[in-house]
């Protein structure tokens, strides 16, 4: 985790504080959430920062299913 150093008002650098920035989900992420029961989850979206909370956690990838193919519709009668 890497760490950013939070800056005055004018851009200075104020001493000795260090604040983690958060992890960010390079893919969509289902994070597990042991505390809320089995088989519980937390979705983040790719690109969306990880609570630091969570970052922790077991991740998996999640990968979206793909669509299923709609049934035709019968042909409407005149």
């Amino acid at each position: 985790m890497s760490v950013v150093r939070v800056t005055g008002e004018t851009g200075e650098t104020v001493p000795g504080v260090d604040v983690p920035s958060a992890d960010v989900a390079e893919v969509d992420l289902l994070i597990e959430r042991a505390d809320l029961g089995p088989e519980v989850f937390t979705f983040i979206r790719a690109g969306d920062p990880i609570p630091a909370v969570l970052a922790p956690l077991p991740r998996h990838p999640h990968q979206r299913p793909e669509p299923e193919a709609a049934e035709p519709k019968p042909a409407r009668r005149r």
